[in-house]
C-alpha cells in the first residue's frame, strides 16, 4: 500500500516521457536487452479440447470417487 502510494505520487509528478527514456536509454545498454516483438504460441480449439479433455475425463487422480465428481 505505502509503496502503491509512492509510485503513484512520483510517477505523477514526472512527465509520461520521462520513464520511457530510462526504459530505452540505460536500462537497455546496462543490461543488454532485447525490444523485438516475438511472436508466441497460442492456445488453438484443438488445443483446448485436448487439455480438457485430459482434465476431465482422463485424469482420475483428482477425485477418489465419481460422486466426488460432481
Amino acid at each position: 500500500m505505502v509503496a502503491r502510494n509512492y509510485a503513484t505520487v512520483n510517477l505523477r509528478l514526472a512527465p509520461t516521457s520521462e520513464p520511457n527514456l530510462y526504459i530505452f536509454g540505460p536500462l537497455i545498454r546496462d543490461y543488454d536487452l532485447d525490444i523485438t516483438v516475438k511472436e508466441k504460441p497460442i492456445l488453438s480449439i484443438d488445443d483446448l479440447l485436448l487439455l480438457l479433455n485430459h482434465h476431465w475425463a482422463r485424469d482420475t487422480s483428482t477425485f477418489p470417487t465419481e460422486r466426488h465428481r460432481v
